[in-house]
């Protein structure tokens, strides 16, 4: 026999209240004004719809069954394709890269992430990392908590690493302070004939220094999954016609797709997907071009 605890059957009833009063009323209203009933109950009049939440938690799924979609209309390659410019998540990046044998934070930056931006830049002439942002209420807040809970450290150049590496990155102002302090170190080099953009909060930071940063400059996305298109576009307005996305979040491939055809200045647009052993194969996204 299925039960329900105590505490969420008393959520549910309270809910039904709620919904019930709300519904009466706005049934009243659309009497007095002769409103069509069909139209009116084919709407989620709350303020949480029951299709998109449970109570204040939004319901979650598997969205790399998305993939397994977009795949059949992919045109997967296995080699590395030419590209002028890589726009990366920096939270990928940084899940992606352990710290290995890094002491601190400095050591960090100098012996893994700079290496492999060294690495990028050997392919590119351009590239950007984009952070995530981590303000308070989000929507995504709630998700994240359910990840699990780390200890908070204090992120400069001289701190020590932490020993547990996830369990330091499930803390938001762990990461803040970590995008921060990686953000300026990308940037701290000169790099002739290279260009490098790393966000910081809703700033951009660049080497060299670039002025007319518009486009994505300053940029209220707390999220980096937006937050590329921008970058993405930019780059394309700059004369970048081959571009790569670097992710492994199933929304940046969703959301680049359906911004492709707004941005015709790029010939090409890639996707290199996944992490480690998850890591699939690059797309070729001008595939999905409307014609």
């Amino acid at each position: 026999m299925f039960t329900t605890s105590p505490q969420k059957q008393k959520f549910q009833v309270a809910t039904m209240k709620e919904d019930c009063f709300l519904f009466f009323r706005l049934y009243i209203a659309c009497q007095s004004r002769e409103e069509n009933l069909e139209d009116f109950f084919k709407h989620e009049s709350q303020p949480r719809p029951p299709a998109l939440s449970k109570g204040v938690t939004l319901r979650s799924g598997n969205k790399a069954d998305l993939l397994v979609e977009l795949e059949a209309l992919a045109r997967p390659v296995t080699a590395n394709p030419y590209v002028t410019a890589k726009i990366m998540d920096g939270a990928v990046i940084v899940q992606m890269l352990s710290p290995r044998n890094s002491q601190t934070f400095e050591d960090y930056s100098k012996t893994v992430l700079m290496p492999y931006i060294d690495q990028q830049l050997e392919h590119a002439d351009r590239i950007d990392i984009v952070w995530d942002v981590y303000t308070q209420g989000s929507l995504k807040a709630a998700t994240r908590e359910s990840r699990g809970k780390g200890v908070r450290r204090r992120v400069e150049l001289s701190s020590k690493m932490p020993s547990n590496w996830k369990s330091f990155l499930r803390v938001n102002d762990n990461k803040t302070e970590l995008f921060h302090l990686l953000a300026e170190e990308a940037i701290g080099r000169d790099l002739p004939q290279k260009q490098v953009f790393s966000t910081y909060g809703n700033k951009v930071l660049s080497a060299p220094r670039r002025g007319d940063k518009v486009q994505i400059e300053p940029c209220s996305h707390d999220e980096a999954d937006t937050r590329l298109v921008l970058h993405l576009l930019d780059a394309a307005h700059a004369g970048h016609e081959k571009i790569m996305i670097r992710t492994c979040d199933t929304d940046v491939v969703v959301i680049i797709l359906s911004k492709l055809a707004s941005i015709q200045m790029a010939r090409e647009v890639w996707i290199s997907f996944g992490v480690g052993k998850h890591h699939c194969s690059t797309y070729y996204c001008s595939y999905f071009r409307p014609n």
